[in-house]
């Protein structure tokens, strides 16, 4: 069975926030880890799917360029060959 590692960190929180996370925790039975990690995996899901997208509208953005510098080039060698 393949096991995965804890890793355990430090991270600082304000006051506010640690009474908030205790509190969740209190009322859903659950451990301040768990409530961190599932917002941490929310997190990083929400900015994964940002990043994708923003990955898909540069892709689109470099077809677009990719065809404008073609017609470019085609527009010039017809100009040029209408000047010859």
């Amino acid at each position: 069975m393949n096991k995965e590692k804890n890793i355990t960190c430090a991270v600082r929180l304000d006051k506010p926030l640690y009474d908030r996370l205790v509190d969740i925790a209190e009322k859903s039975h659950k451990t301040l880890s768990e409530i961190i990690r599932a917002g941490i995996v929310n997190e990083l899901d929400r900015r994964r799917k940002e990043v994708m997208q923003k990955e898909l509208e540069n892709e689109s953005l470099e077809n677009e360029l990719a065809q404008v510098r073609k017609l470019k080039a085609e527009m010039e060698a017809l100009l040029a060959k209408k000047k010859a």
